[in-house]
């Protein structure tokens, strides 16, 4: 049974993790401490988190979309999560699908004097998020652009990479419950 720890980095890809850290020490050596908070994410968080902020008619219409790309369970997934408070329209993420789910991405927040900061630009050239950001693109990671906490494994979408009837039969695998 799977049971959702967002903060287990033994459900990461062990390379992924292992230059994740490497990243994290580095900047740690600059003075920046980045904290990790959320590292593999079930199909159902994600869904949960997609649907924030979307309207009946989007989530109706993707359900649709995944049905007939032969995604029957990552649909379920969205369907059975059902609504979800809103963000007053900010989208929390942009996919239904995502290296969370396999493993290959973590968020990390930048903390200064114990506080979270989720600012991109304080500090200017020191801000935390800029730094590590290009450390892990140094060391082979791949950052979002415009999405600052998050670092993933690969460069394209996991859809780019496999069917979505593959991605299907992994998710269910892995999260059906």
């Amino acid at each position: 049974m799977y049971h959702e720890d967002r903060r287990d980095p033994s459900r990461l890809v062990p390379e992924f993790w292992t230059r994740y850290q490497q990243a994290l020490a580095q900047v740690a050596r600059q003075g920046v401490n980045m904290k990790p908070y959320y590292m593999e994410r079930s199909i159902f968080e994600q869904a949960r988190l997609w649907r924030q902020s979307r309207s009946s008619s989007e989530v109706r219409n993707r359900i649709a979309h995944l049905e007939n790309k032969g995604a029957k369970f990552m649909a379920h997934a969205l369907n059975v999560v059902g609504s979800q408070p809103g963000t007053a329209g900010r989208h929390v993420t942009w996919v239904t699908l995502g290296w969370h789910q396999f493993g290959e991405a973590c968020d990390a927040f930048w903390q200064v004097g114990g506080k979270a900061i989720w600012s991109t630009s304080r500090g200017g050239a020191q801000n935390g998020y800029r730094m590590f950001r290009t450390v892990c693109k140094s060391i082979g990671l791949v950052h979002l652009r415009g999405d600052f906490p998050h670092i993933q494994y690969r460069s394209a979408a996991p859809l780019k990479h496999m069917s979505y009837a593959d991605a299907d039969r992994a998710m269910e695998l892995k999260f059906n419950t």
